[in-house]
């Protein structure tokens, strides 16, 4: 029942939330810790989503090794029309052909960076047609039908890659909470791939999943627990996960051990 004092408190909570959009109305005590912080807690929860950015960037840059035979006839044709402006307005005669728009320029990746190869294959497979008339009218070496099959593969696989980097990366709003979601669709990605008739990815799944069990095999507490802050997420999901990496013995153990 509440007091006069309380339907009080209410209203004037009511009030400064209608008076501040920005103001939140969860009144949670966990809401309220993080409130207490610097910067309302948005510091720790960036600086934790950084480092699984980060850990994520090492995952996949530690398996692009095994795409260079893929990557390399892109990147070449690339390059040579972006060797001079000459060459870039020899090719912007190129795309209309195909319905396409005339470019600017294309992204060159570099090699430390493996989403920036991403949007080169990325950019490349779009203009796929271009490229190669292009290549013929300049007598220089395309990518052939197979190794343009397989880019089409790689800038598949690689796009879940930088969608899950995307998420760890947000400034604007913490993202720890998304990390056993994310990160055990990473995990059964690889185990898919691997699984896989066909031999492409597997090296590159192999080098990855190497990666991938030295940061994330055995799971961070605290990030456990921040899923389950998330009112979209219930225990239940957390013990599933864990039950296909770890079997349902060792699952349970994990998920009790996050909430202790």
């Amino acid at each position: 029942m509440l007091t006069s004092e309380s339907v009080s408190l209410l209203a004037e909570s009511a009030g400064e939330v209608a008076g501040n959009p920005t103001r939140s109305r969860k009144r949670s005590v966990v809401w309220q810790y993080f409130q207490e912080l610097p910067n309302e807690g948005k510091a720790q929860c960036i600086h934790c989503s950084s480092k699984l950015s980060h850990i994520l960037n090492l995952v996949v840059q530690d398996g692009m090794t095994a795409l260079r035979g893929v990557v390399e006839p892109v990147r070449d044709v690339i390059k040579h029309i972006s060797s001079s402006s000459s060459r870039l307005q020899v090719f912007n005669t190129i795309p209309q052909q195909f319905n396409l728009r005339p470019k600017r320029g294309f992204s060159l990746d570099v090699s430390t960076r493996w989403n920036s190869t991403y949007d080169m294959l990325k950019e490349a497979l779009e203009y796929k047609d271009a490229l190669n008339h292009y290549a013929n009218l300049q007598n220089i070496q395309a990518p052939n039908l197979e190794q343009w099959s397989l880019a089409n593969r790689a800038c598949e696989f690689l796009k879940h890659f930088s969608d899950t980097t995307k998420i760890f990366s947000q400034h604007n709003s913490p993202s720890a909470h998304r990390y056993v979601e994310e990160v055990w669709r990473i995990r059964e990605l690889l185990l898919d791939e691997k699984n896989r008739s066909d031999t492409f990815l597997k090296v590159l799944c192999d080098d990855m999943k190497s990666k991938f069990d030295k940061y994330w095999d055995e799971p961070n507490k605290i990030l456990l627990v921040s899923s389950l802050l998330d009112p979209r997420y219930k225990l239940s999901f957390l013990k599933y996960c864990l039950m296909r990496v770890y079997g349902e013995e060792v699952a349970d153990r994990k998920a009790n051990d996050a909430l202790i």
